[in-house]
């Protein structure tokens, strides 16, 4: 296992008030919209960058010229507002594909440059509503203000050998993907590399190079970056090196401006692992397949209607695997699952094909899961994965790298499921809910958290554990609905291991094992997400068992789902905490809910969270494990 590095400094602003203030003053003079019309309060600052995280018009702006021309022009017009000197010149790199959404937006993605080479990771959002007006941008840009020397005092060839030798010298345990199943890798480390320039682009100034592949799977890219650390910047090489024929892929930053002070600044893996019936297996493959409509009626869903649709969208067109949510097909062969119409003039999906088995039943979870949050607010608006931009779901008759794994662009763009064959086991993933549901919740919590058009709201430490245990927490709770039983571990069948892949069951003693001041103290997404799960099982337990399990698991699912939209890009789990509060507080009382019930939803609420360190005097700095103070008060 390869440790992750990152030398970016995120408090580098830790006083962000000054700053604030100068924007506050700058809007006020442009008749700029910084915080949805209260221009008087502190706008939201990044503390990595010292800049805006978003800046809106008061009234969308119509501009000359196509949008990419528009969004730039905007750009540089207004970069006083984004951190730029007067007198400095915000460039920025356009991505010619445009993305649009099902109602209309436009969004223009451009990538900071500074002297013709890209800042790394610093990205911004330039969005158009349906008539063409601009309305905001969002997203981080960083003020250079030393000069940076953009010629490399390191060659490409002395920074990959650098590289190179680091992953050789920690690659000594296998991966692990997040069901504890082993990568296995053809990497050698005992293998000579040879470092190789196949192609170089000297013309250009950030010099793209290609390096032949040697002992890597396959040839590796280059070229220089800025690397902004906070509040400085420094020019870098960045490759992208595919370690084994698995898929196993990192992206790694080297300094490159001091021959006698080379060190890797990044390194992080960016692999993420009509009518109709069909019979499927409702919960996983221990279970006898059933028939299943084609989609669900609306009283299957354990939610209250409150004027939400009676009937869904069709699953299925064109007699296949695929429809307006999801388009699932075996990953090795690209073949959707063809039904059969029978003389009912039903689609039928029946197989006794293996294969074909795991593309039916992924193709009912994610189905299911859709009109599942459809009915919770995660609807076109929200970002849902319909239309224009349905899961492409793929089942692999074999292992893969991460074994599982969903990658979600904005909206716009089709997510990616893929499923292949824990080895352990000979079980597949796309046959277990508690995997597929774990993976699609990921689509879902990265496209409310931040807004759907921000990709990268869930990246930092706490933001990213958060994922994994909302995705746990969904998988573990839509099926504990069903059952007098509860489950509280996971991944167990599919690994056959009672035990799961968590470290201890999400009972009521898990916080002898771990608490919200102690998630510094462990590493990892995963492990530091059990926590979350944990609390918000706990909860959803409680809470049941004072208000009946009826109102309890709605109030908390749907709390949950609209405190991600609450909440802030890159969340704390107290920022987190407080959406999902804020959110109880709103939830319409009617014949199913009472006053009492909320209050009872509160109560218990802080119970559990007082519980796992997160009482009502637990803080934290920022998205980061550092400076946490646990509190166990309820009050």
């Amino acid at each position: 296992m390869i440790e992750e590095i990152d030398k970016r400094n995120f408090s580098a602003f830790k006083n962000v008030e000054e700053r604030g203030e100068h924007f506050i003053n700058y809007a006020k003079s442009k008749s700029l919209d910084l915080n949805g019309g209260n221009i008087e309060s502190l706008p939201e600052i990044n503390t990595w960058t010292g800049n805006l995280l978003s800046i809106r018009t008061e009234q969308p702006i119509f501009l000359e010229g196509n949008l990419i021309e528009r969004a730039l022009g905007y750009l540089q017009e207004q970069k006083e507002s984004f951190g730029f000197e007067p007198s400095s010149v915000a460039e920025y790199f356009p991505d010619s594909n445009i993305a649009e959404t099902s109602t209309g937006f436009k969004i223009v993605n451009v990538h900071q440059y500074y002297k013709g080479i890209p800042v790394f990771l610093v990205n911004r959002a330039v969005i158009f509503n349906k008539e063409g007006g601009l309305e905001s941008a969002v997203g981080d840009s960083v003020s250079i203000s030393e000069a940076i020397d953009i010629n490399p005092k390191v060659s490409v060839i002395e920074a990959i050998n650098i590289v190179v030798e680091h992953i050789k010298t920690n690659i000594s345990e296998p991966e692990k993907d997040w069901l504890g199943e082993p990568i296995e890798s053809s990497f050698d480390i005992s293998s000579n590399f040879v470092a190789k320039k196949l192609v170089e682009f000297t013309q250009l100034t950030c010099i793209p190079t290609v390096l032949d592949k040697s002992i890597f799977a396959d040839f590796i890219r280059a070229n220089l970056v800025i690397f902004y650390i906070g509040p400085n910047a420094e020019l870098a090489w960045r490759f992208t090196i595919t370690i084994d024929d698995h898929g196993l892929q990192f992206d790694v930053v080297v300094s490159a401006s001091d021959k006698s002070k080379v060190e890797i600044l990044y390194l992080k893996k960016i692999s993420l692992h009509a009518s109709s019936i069909g019979y499927v297996h409702k919960k996983n493959g221990g279970y006898p397949k059933e028939p299943v409509t084609f989609p669900l009626k609306r009283n299957a869903y354990p939610i209250p209607e409150n004027g939400t649709p009676q009937n869904f969208k069709d699953w299925v067109d064109k007699l296949e695997t695929r429809g307006a949510n999801v388009v699932a097909f075996q990953g090795d062969t690209l073949s959707y699952l063809k039904g059969i119409v029978d003389n009912l003039n039903q689609v039928v999906f029946e197989t006794a094909d293996p294969k074909e088995q795991q593309t039916l039943n992924m193709f009912y979870f994610c189905n299911y899961l859709h009109d599942f949050f459809f009915l919770l607010g995660f609807d076109s608006k929200a970002g849902s994965f319909e239309n224009d931009d349905p899961v492409v779901a793929r089942a692999f008759n074999q292992p893969i790298s991460g074994t599982a794994n969903m990658s979600t662009p904005v909206d716009g763009s089709s997510p990616i499921m893929n499923m292949g064959l824990v080895g352990s086991s000979g079980r597949h993933t796309a046959l277990d809910s508690d995997v597929v549901f774990h993976e699609y919740v990921h689509g879902v919590t990265n496209r409310l958290v931040g807004g759907k058009m921000n990709d990268r709201a869930l990246q930092e430490d706490q933001s990213r554990a958060m994922g994994e245990g909302w995705s746990d927490y969904f998988a573990l709770s839509i099926n504990n609905y069903f059952t007098d039983i509860e489950k509280n571990v996971t991944g167990d069948w599919v690994t056959n291991r009672a035990a799961g892949i968590r470290n201890r069951p999400y009972d009521d003693n898990y916080d002898s094992f771990l608490t919200y001041g102690k998630i510094k103290n462990v590493s990892g997404e995963h492990t530091r997400g059990e926590l979350w799960c944990a609390t918000l099982m706990h909860w959803t337990r409680h809470l049941s068992n004072t208000i009946g399990k009826d109102k309890a698991y709605y109030i908390c699912w749907q709390s949950i789902v609209d405190g991600l939209k609450l909440i802030n890009a890159n969340p704390s789990f107290i920022d987190a905490r407080n959406g999902i509060l804020k959110a109880i507080d709103s939830i319409q009382e009617n014949d199913f809910i009472k006053a009492t019930d909320k209050t009872e939803s509160i109560k218990q609420f802080w119970k559990s969270f007082a519980k796992f360190g997160m009482g009502v005097k637990a803080s934290s700095s920022g998205p980061w494990v550092i400076n946490i103070i646990e509190n166990f008060d309820i009050v």
